[in-house]
């Protein structure tokens, strides 16, 4: 009888969120810019899902438009964050 050996395959986390099409992508874009500004600060990093509550009601074009919009800003969140209280 044979031994079989799994030393080959690596087990590990899968990914926190994987995007599955056009509006994914974006999210995850927006997650990771946001977080990009957190490191080094008091503050946590946020999760893809505390995003999606925010932007539940955004199609993809308003949503690639709105972050069009926070990449032409100096700081991602602050633009971010601000548009979603006041949103022109």
């Amino acid at each position: 009888m044979k031994t079989i050996t799994f030393e080959h395959i690596k087990i590990g986390k899968p990914p926190k969120y994987s995007p599955r099409n056009e509006w994914g992508e974006l999210i995850g874009e927006i997650v990771e810019r946001i977080n990009a500004g957190r490191t080094g600060t008091k503050y946590k990093p946020v999760t893809a899902g505390s995003i999606l509550k925010k932007l539940k009601g955004f199609d993809t074009n308003t949503l690639r438009d709105f972050v069009k919009e926070c990449d032409k800003s100096t700081c991602f969140s602050q633009c971010f964050y601000g548009r979603l209280k006041n949103p022109r």
